[in-house]
């Protein structure tokens, strides 16, 4: 018995490490900057134009507002699924 449970808690923390391994690395704020500029210039807006500088905070402002949308999401799933009810009281 021993010596299963030994093995199962083995199985779990190589899992974990495994998945913590599979996790993408986060975008740092220059990257982001280099794909809204990118994408704003495959727009064909130039640069050094007050459109260009409109076009990036439109860029910024939908990935947050992406972010926004995703956590209510999540809140409406919990709010969807209550816990069960066990009479009057929780406890």
């Amino acid at each position: 018995m021993r010596y299963l449970l030994a093995s199962l808690f083995l199985l779990i923390v190589a899992m974990a490490l495994a998945g913590c391994a599979a996790l993408p690395q986060p975008e740092t704020p220059e990257q982001a900057l280099a794909r809204h500029t990118a994408i704003c210039q495959q727009a064909g807006i130039g640069e050094s134009t007050p459109e260009f500088r409109l076009c990036l905070l439109l860029q910024q402002t939908n990935e947050r507002l992406d972010a926004v949308e995703r956590r209510l999401s999540w809140i409406e799933q919990d709010v969807r699924f209550p816990p069960p009810y066990y009479g009057r009281y929780w406890w």
